[in-house]
């Protein structure tokens, strides 16, 4: 994996931060922060940053770092993250351009064409006090991947005003996955619909967790969402759907957080990538055959 440098700096007084991506296939971007903490204070995932991704002026990705600290976790294995109290830290996160067995790059052509948003929050000037707190964003890099879609993560909540049940349909297209966060401790069980069949009935919490910790072959507790799986593993064709709707039942007031992990093939064509990867795998292999020696490593002669 290729690492491309993209911008640091400090991330304290409430910075805004505009960072144009570097013309390359990106798989991903990691932001790092790190500083020491002030006397009595804990510095936690929840105190960094908002993330934007936009292309030629589109949202395809708006969501707190915690989100992605926590799927980084959750997906790719155990985050960097060293976080005492009055002492030297450091957190990281990636915002991810593929989903997990669906390989695939945002591939930025020119050098406009792919802006990231970061709102510092101003939290880290308490949680620093006088030490700095400096971030830095490095773009991963992967040459020999294509773009196939774009990815979009985006949110949409679900309000109440006390106990009851929602039934709304959801802004999302080609889901993937479904991620539910319950910071309110109100959900009682939900219902999830893709176009006309249902995925998800009557689901309650312990369901919901018992499937997430079985795709995600978790070990430890402590997870802060519920994930519902729409697609296949690896078939393209399982994220086609246009109609998405979840019913929630909840005990009481507070919201329900929805983010949708969903394919945008529009912008991108991805039976030609597909095609264009399948036929580079085959050269490979072919030349493999014809030469078994020619992967084997040289040593040199005496």
């Amino acid at each position: 994996m290729k690492k491309i440098f993209i911008k640091s700096g400090s991330a304290k007084n409430s910075a805004k931060v505009v960072a144009e991506l570097p013309v390359a296939n990106i798989m991903g971007i990691l932001l790092t922060l790190e500083g020491t903490t002030d006397a009595g204070q804990t510095l936690t995932k929840d105190d960094i940053c908002t993330m934007q991704l936009l292309r030629n002026g589109r949202t395809l990705q708006d969501e707190d770092f915690s989100l992605y600290f926590d799927y980084t976790d959750l997906k790719n294995g155990f985050n960097l993250a060293t976080l005492p109290t009055a002492g030297a830290s450091e957190i990281s996160a990636v915002i991810p351009m593929a989903l997990p067995s669906f390989p695939n790059v945002l591939q930025v052509k020119d050098i406009n064409e792919a802006v990231l948003r970061l709102n510092f929050k101003a939290i880290l000037d308490t949680r620093f006090g006088a030490n700095a707190a400096n971030y830095r964003l490095d773009a991963l890099v992967a040459d020999d991947v294509y773009e196939s879609y774009e990815l979009n993560v985006l949110s949409q909540d679900f309000q109440f005003a006390g106990a009851g049940t929602l039934s709304n349909p959801l802004a999302f297209r080609n889901v993937h996955s479904l991620f539910i966060k319950d910071g309110d401790d109100i959900l009682d069980e939900l219902t999830y619909d893709v176009d006309g069949e249902t995925v998800e009935q009557n689901a309650p919490i312990i369901v919901l967790s018992a499937i997430t910790n079985l795709i995600n072959q978790i070990e430890s507790t402590g997870l802060d969402y519920y994930e519902i799986r729409v697609a296949e593993s690896g078939i393209v064709e399982s994220m086609f759907n246009t109609t998405n709707k979840l019913q929630i039942k909840a005990t009481g007031n507070g919201v329900v957080d929805v983010i949708g992990f969903s394919a945008d093939f529009s912008n991108s064509n991805w039976r030609a990538n597909a095609q264009a990867v399948e036929a580079r795998m085959n050269a490979k292999r072919n030349k493999l055959q014809q030469n078994p020696n020619s992967q084997l490593p040289k040593v040199a002669s005496r």
